[in-house]
């Protein structure tokens, strides 16, 4: 899920500088399709679990999980 949002936000930033290109990033990020809803569901889901999951703390498995 991660590669698929930022590859979006690549294409979409491009070359793009300074404020047009957190302008696109941010248009890319926030869920604005149905796509991007699925998208921060996922991430949030996956927050939450990571603060209560030891397991997926920093360090257990040799990198950020």
């Amino acid at each position: 899920m991660l590669d698929t949002t930022n590859d979006r936000i690549d294409r979409s930033v491009g070359k793009a500088a300074g404020l047009k290109a957190l302008r696109k990033m941010f248009a890319e990020i926030m869920p604005l399709t149905e796509e991007a809803r699925l998208e921060a569901r996922i991430a949030v889901s996956l927050w939450q679990r990571a603060l209560n999951d030891r397991a997926m703390e920093v360090g257990s498995y040799g990198r950020v999980a």
